[in-house]
């Protein structure tokens, strides 16, 4: 027989979880009508959610193989402003799927405001064009201002496989699996890269790639990707050649190992427009580094520190 105590300890467990299907039909109806902070998600296939709120969302054995369309691209988890606090964990988001593309994502441009404290952790990620995207707003050129991207965010434990640029609707967005644009604090680590990369000419791509990156951490990562005919690195910032990013400061990247990986430049490619206190250290698989500056109001070219072409980047 139950005791009130139970029955009462009980009723406190489920008030703090939101199942899904057990309690919500989908993962979107417990965000919009849920009021507990965690939602656990169970096995099967799943369309994925706008998160509006701060919340836990943890998959078991749960697939995302769809999401809502923002500009040309179906995105399992777009992330509001209001969800700052938020994780997700434990999701296998398959983007063969011809109804998804990218996985986690924030934008200050596209969605009005970026969250901060996210944590995006032990997930797979199976070739999407973007797996995990923490964007701010632009600068100007030759400007250090502050950035306005999410802060505090934390990407670690997650698999990688596959990279493309191409979305199911023909539009090229990257190639990526974790895109950092003008954000802060943000820290990277002890994630794995493989699979293949399919790629475009003028198009970017990479394992991790920053562009105005400040007080971040890249460590422990570990790449082994094949395929690729032109611009893929294991670990990129492309300051330099992203319009409107902003310096990158403070950065620490290291003991990523990029031995494995077979893709053309392979290693740690790091360009930046007067980047400082950069931390490049203890990589395996070689370190390519490629400084740009500003004086006068002007971008001087960078110095060549190994042969690698210059790389268009367009990312969203």
């Amino acid at each position: 027989m139950l005791t009130l105590t139970a029955l009462l300890v009980g009723s406190a467990l489920a008030a703090d979880v939101d199942r899904v299907p057990e309690d919500f039909a989908t993962i979107q109806d417990a965000v919009d009508h849920g009021t507990a902070s965690v939602i656990v998600v169970g096995p099967g296939q799943w369309a994925g959610a706008t998160v509006d709120r701060p919340v836990s969302i943890q998959g078991k054995d749960a697939v995302i193989v769809s999401g809502t369309r923002k500009r040309g691209a179906a995105i399992a988890f777009p992330m509001k402003e209001s969800a700052s606090g938020s994780e997700i964990v434990g999701f296998t988001f398959d983007c063969t799927s011809k109804k998804l593309d990218l996985g986690v994502y924030a934008s200050v441009q596209h969605m009005g405001g970026a969250p901060d404290e996210v944590n995006v952790s032990n997930n797979t990620f199976l070739s999407c064009v973007q797996g995990v995207t923490n964007t701010g707003s632009r600068t100007e050129e030759c400007e250090s201002g502050d950035v306005d991207g999410g802060k505090y965010w934390t990407v670690q434990g997650n698999d990688f496989r596959g990279f493309s640029t191409h979305t199911d609707t023909g539009s090229f967005v990257g190639g990526i699996g974790v895109y950092m644009f003008n954000v802060s604090s943000n820290d990277v680590y002890n994630n794995t890269f493989s699979g293949w990369v399919q790629d475009t000419p003028k198009f970017t791509t990479g394992g991790i790639v920053l562009a105005g990156c400040k007080d971040c951490v890249i460590a422990e990562n570990n790449f082994a990707v094949g395929g690729g005919k032109y611009y893929w690195a294991s670990v990129s910032n492309l300051g330099y050649y992203q319009d409107g990013a902003a310096p990158s400061e403070r950065v620490s990247i290291v003991a990523n190992n990029a031995a494995h990986d077979a893709a053309p430049y392979k290693g740690t490619n790091f360009r930046s427009i007067d980047s400082f206190e950069v931390e490049l250290d203890e990589n395996n698989g070689g370190v390519y580094v490629d400084h740009g500056w500003c004086g006068d109001g002007e971008t001087r070219r960078p110095v060549n520190t190994a042969a690698r072409p210059s790389a268009p980047v367009k990312l969203r």
